[in-house]
């Protein structure tokens, strides 16, 4: 878009030659047009006058005819009456039937036709007639001659007015806005500001810009129409100051072609003489360049602030290690009075020459290499210290990809080194510690590990050591009982019996125990169904329960009776035996109640949460936090009420443990307790689980009498009492024994003699019965004879030894006469097949 200039078609200094030419025209007009103009006025003002008076004439006469339909066309005179008033002189009103046949004229003018007006009407909504009014035109020629002379005379007025009123101020007024505009466009041409008129609708009127191309055509547009870069809140400001006719100044950016460029627009509204509003006038500049500078001075002070304040000493260089620019900690390390005194300096002006040589060969690396560079240097700063830095240093490229200097800083790092030298130091104390600790943990190590043989050795003599005397004890007193006749006598043993079983008990608890605490107890991994564990339950608790008069309630959630799981069933009976067992001992009067619900179910696992819930004494919060340590009950009178050694609970948590679960307690002293724990267990490998053959003790008795009365055992035990309690019970059921007292006896025995079954102890004098039973296997008449150990050792590690050396089963002590009677019923049948 061009400026807009003098000589523009629209420019104002052509206004005074087209006035001129249009008041010639004018004056040729008025000359010779009015006459004809007159009479075309008049013919049409007459034409539409005569149409109107037709046109009301139909009216009335219409109404006429409705009122009158049968005697309207035989009184004109009632007609002409209607019409008087309404027809002028110089006119005849004819009115004709709808076919053309004339009814009656009024009027008696002479007539010159000079027009001629129709007009329908109608009756009761159905065509009656016309009328057709006609004029005269006699006076219309003398009008329009008196109308061209007097147009005439107007039209000399006129010329004469024109000339010396008006066109020679225009003139003079022409010459000095012409003079004006000059000086404006000199301005605009020659300065960087442009002027603006926008008028009452705001759009632009009248542009006086020396470059418009990053506008556009202006011309016709609004302010908004432009593509300024304007948020909505800030052309709602604009268009109030706008309305509000008041003085403005707006900076805003506009979008030409992708670059953004800035102006600045200044304005006032323009009132006519009465005060109406009619525009805006101002001034505009393009500010691009202001407002670049401006922003490169903001950015500038906030990265002069930026790295003032960063907490290393940071520095750029050119291409010949300059320095170009410098940060505040740059300028205190080195001790300057400001940047400006390091600026255009290098590394030989402020540091010892040596240094400077190494920093130049390091800006030499990375300008050649364009990668950066990390070192760590030590640095004399201003006062002579000498410290540890961190230095990163990095090529900078410009647009073209050029390396044109390297940009670094430097992190203090004196108190990171003065920390890992004290730790070199510590460390290598403690490298001398660990030495002399590790020799003083290896020593622990092997008399820890000394300890744990002799404890369980200890344990394993424990066990062999109680469990042989109890054996002799209960063996006596079961063939005692056998034998007894005397009901006193009987009653006396049998409290003995009971008095043997429950040391027994005692004594398994401790070895439990010990064996769970010296991480010796091994958990079993067989299918089982959930069903038996609580069918055994029953079989050992219901009695007492029964005797104290309790409920005793199995919950079991729908289809776990039937479920079948791998995991320890003897082990699972035991913790819910001990709680049991708890709950019937501290209950006197209620039920005790076992559920188990199923919480989750994996396709290879399922959890379960037991709980045995009781409505006995309860236990109280303190006591709840200490339950569960071994030897620990309520109080003193709990175990002189109650009894018990405290043991139960601290086995069942400890198996609970080793199981993978978790137990608890909750409960409210005198409402009762609720014993709670959970297991995951496996699911069985199948479903199927083959049912145990179990006989009565009876039928046991009977088939070792008829079936194996006479077979030949050879019973290898070294204690005497064991040795008569163990030939008793197995004479007693017809059996033939052959004793023979160590493990070399025994292996001379077998070489010379078939037997049907050995008996055999593990712990002998001359040869323990591991070995022997190895011999025995290897040379003898018995190699594939069953061999039962039958000893004091009831760690499973004991059986899993025997098993190992080729016995076949394991009966622990004390014997229970009825197992070993099971035990040697299966083996002997076993060996007749």
């Amino acid at each position: 878009m061009n400026s807009v200039a003098a000589d523009s078609p629209h420019d104002p200094s052509d206004r005074l030659g087209l006035l001129k030419g249009l008041v010639a025209f004018a004056i040729l007009a008025i000359c010779v047009i009015p006459p004809l103009l007159m009479v075309y006025v008049q013919y049409i003002g007459l034409r539409d006058r005569i149409q109107h008076l037709a046109e009301t004439q139909a009216t009335i006469i219409g109404q006429y005819a409705s009122e009158n339909p049968d005697v309207w066309r035989f009184k004109p005179e009632h007609i002409a009456v209607k019409l008087k008033g309404i027809r002028p002189d110089n006119t005849r009103t004819v009115v004709e039937s709808p076919g053309g046949e004339r009814l009656m004229e009024i009027g008696d003018a002479v007539i010159p036709s000079w027009f001629e007006g129709y007009a329908d009407f109608s009756s009761h909504g159905q065509p009656a007639g016309r009328v057709r009014v006609i004029h005269s035109r006699e006076n219309v020629p003398r009008n329009a001659v008196l109308a061209g002379l007097a147009g005439i005379a107007v039209a000399l007025a006129l010329l004469l007015t024109f000339r010396y009123v008006v066109v020679r101020p225009l003139e003079e007024a022409e010459r000095q806005r012409r003079a004006v505009e000059s000086r404006m466009t000199d301005l605009v041409e020659l300065g960087s500001d442009w002027f603006w008129e926008q008028d009452a609708e705001y759009r632009f009127t009248r542009n006086l810009i020396r470059n418009v191309d990053a506008l556009g055509a202006l011309e016709g547009k609004r302010r908004w129409d432009l593509p300024i870069l304007l948020s909505e809140e800030e052309w709602a400001k604009h268009r109030a100051d706008l309305d509000a006719r008041r003085q403005f100044t707006l900076r805003y950016p506009i979008d030409v072609g992708g670059t953004e460029s800035w102006f600045e627009v200044r304005g006032k509204p323009l009132f006519d003489n009465d005060g109406t509003f009619i525009g805006y006038r101002g001034t505009g500049r393009d500010i691009t360049s202001s407002m670049h500078y401006d922003m490169l001075l903001h950015r500038d002070k906030y990265q002069r602030a930026l790295l003032d304040n960063f907490p290393f000493a940071v520095w750029l260089k050119d291409t010949a290690s300059r320095f170009l620019a410098v940060n505040s900690g740059f300028v205190t390390l080195f001790g300057a009075r400001s940047a400006d005194d390091l600026v255009g300096k290098n590394d030989f002006d402020i540091v010892p020459r040596e240094r400077a040589e190494a920093y130049r060969a390091e800006d030499r690396e990375v300008l050649a290499s364009g990668r950066k560079k990390h070192v760590e240097e030590e640095i004399v700063d201003a006062q002579g210290t000498c410290k540890w830095f961190e230095t990163y240093k990095a090529p900078v490229v410009d647009a073209a990809g050029n390396v044109v200097g390297t940009v670094g800083f430097a992190r203090d790092i004196s108190d990171r080194k003065q920390v890992e030298a004290e730790l070199a130091r510590h460390r290598q104390h403690l490298e001398d510690r660990v030495l002399e600790r590790t020799a003083e943990l290896t020593e622990a190590k092997v008399a820890a590990e000394s300890a744990n043989r002799a404890k369980s050795a200890f344990l394993a003599n424990m066990s062999h050591e109680l469990r042989t005397p109890m054996n002799a004890i209960m063996g006596m007193t079961e063939l005692a009982l056998y034998k007894a006749s005397d009901s006193q006598q009987i009653a006396y043993l049998s409290q003995a019996q009971t008095a043997s079983k429950h040391l027994l008990n005692v004594i398994n608890d401790i070895l439990d125990l010990s064996k769970i605490d010296a991480e010796r107890l091994q958990l079993e991994q067989a299918d089982f169904r959930l069903g038996e564990v609580l069918e055994n339950l029953l079989s050992l608790i219901s009695h007492k329960a029964t005797e104290k008069g309790l409920k005793l309630v199995i919950d079991l959630q729908d289809g776990l009776q039937a479920r079948h799981c791998n995991g320890d069933p003897t082990r699972l009976g035991q913790i819910l035996l001990n709680l049991v067992g708890n709950a019937v001992k501290f209950t006197d009067q209620g039920t005790v109640t076992v559920r188990a619900r199923l919480i989750e179910d994996n396709p290879d696992s399922v959890l379960l949460r037991w709980e045995v819930a009781d409505t006995g004494i309860g236990i109280d919060t303190e006591t709840q936090s200490r339950l569960f340590r071994a030897f620990e009950q309520a109080d003193n009178s709990t175990t002189r009420k109650y009894g018990g050694t405290g043991l139960g609970l601290a086995i069942s948590q400890r198996l609970v443990h080793l199981m993978g679960g978790e137990i608890g307690v909750d409960s409210v002293p005198g409402q009762g307790s609720t014993f709670w724990f959970f297991l995951r267990l496996h699911k069985a490998s199948s479903v199927t689980v083959p049912p145990t053959a179990i006989l009565s003790a009876q039928a046991v008795d009977k088939h070792l009498l008829e079936l194996h009365a006479g077979a030949h055992i050879l019973l290898v035990e070294d204690e005497p009492i064991n040795q008569q309690v163990s030939r008793l019970l197995l004479e007693k059921k017809g059996l033939v024994v052959e004793l023979a007292e160590d493990g070399l006896q025994a292996l001379a025995l077998a070489r010379q003699n078939r037997y049907a079954l050995i008996l055999m102890d593990m712990q002998m004098p001359n040869l323990n019965g591991v070995d022997a039973t190895r011999a025995i296997r290897t040379d003898s008449l018995n190699t594939d004879t069953p061999i039962l150990a039958m000893t004091a050792n009831a760690f499973g590690e004991d059986r899993e030894i025997c098993l190992a050396a080729g016995m076949n089963d394991h009966i622990a002590k004390p014997v229970k006469p009825q197992k070993l009677y099971e035990t040697l019923l299966t083996w002997l049948e076993k060996r007749g097949a």
